[in-house]
């Protein structure tokens, strides 16, 4: 006796990264959230912490190879205006 069975398993939409604790911004319910930079202006990403390890934090629904804030977080809201600094850090 066989059977055939097909199993439609979810995609993962939410890419998961590691993350400095820095650049994540704790919220009173529980939430997290981190800033992308892009065109010197900061953008709130919710994000679901999966794990940390020391200072590094593995999140979920944040993107590979995008800026992220990871200083003065508690003092960004959308769109605010943001100066990269250290930005040849980012290319080595």
């Amino acid at each position: 006796m066989s059977a055939e069975a097909e199993v439609l398993l979810p995609q993962l939409e939410n890419k998961q990264v590691w993350l400095p604790a820095s650049a994540i911004r704790q919220h009173p319910d529980g939430g997290a959230s981190v800033f992308a930079i892009n065109n010197n202006k900061a953008s709130r990403v919710l994000v679901n912490i999966v794990r940390q390890q020391g200072d590094a934090v593995l999140v979920a629904n944040a993107s590979e190879g995008q800026l992220y804030a990871t200083s003065g977080v508690s003092r960004l809201y959308n769109e605010a205006p943001v100066t990269v600094t250290n930005r040849s850090e980012i290319n080595d």
